[in-house]
């Protein structure tokens, strides 16, 4: 089946975050972010499917909330040296956890992120779906 992909990236499982986030001071917003991700390619003109199912190891290291986004500044690891190479065109690599009613989760990346205590998260390559499908498996 051929998809039409609003975004491509590193999916989290919200689960795993949320266990992850339990011991951090923070204050969400209004809307959770039910897909987790670092957003590699939006709205990408051409999608290599072979590489979902991928694993990222992701490391978050800063957190940032200015009411309107919340999210975390976080580092990307990766064996497969393609997603590598995709994932150093990130200019800022970052999970948008949460945005106000008024929130764009594109705006994340310009927070004033602030170090925290590093913690990783296990991710999985993936694609986004016009149509609201979270696909990722080859």
């Amino acid at each position: 089946m051929s998809y039409s992909y609003r975004y491509l990236g590193a999916f989290l499982s919200l689960t795993e975050l949320n266990e992850k986030l339990v011991s951090m001071e923070r204050t969400p917003l209004s809307r959770v972010i039910q897909n987790p991700h670092v957003t590699f390619q939006y709205q990408p003109k051409e999608t290599d499917t072979s590489l979902f199912g991928e694993k990222i190891e992701i490391l978050a290291i800063g957190y940032a909330n200015n009411g309107t986004n919340e999210g975390l500044l976080v580092e990307l690891k990766t064996k497969n040296p393609r997603l590598f190479k995709m994932s150093k065109n990130i200019p800022v690599p970052h999970i948008t956890l949460s945005v106000s009613q008024t929130g764009l989760a594109v705006d994340t990346k310009s927070l004033p992120f602030q170090p925290i205590k590093p913690f990783s998260l296990h991710a999985i390559y993936g694609g986004y779906t016009d149509d609201e499908k979270l696909i990722i498996a080859p």
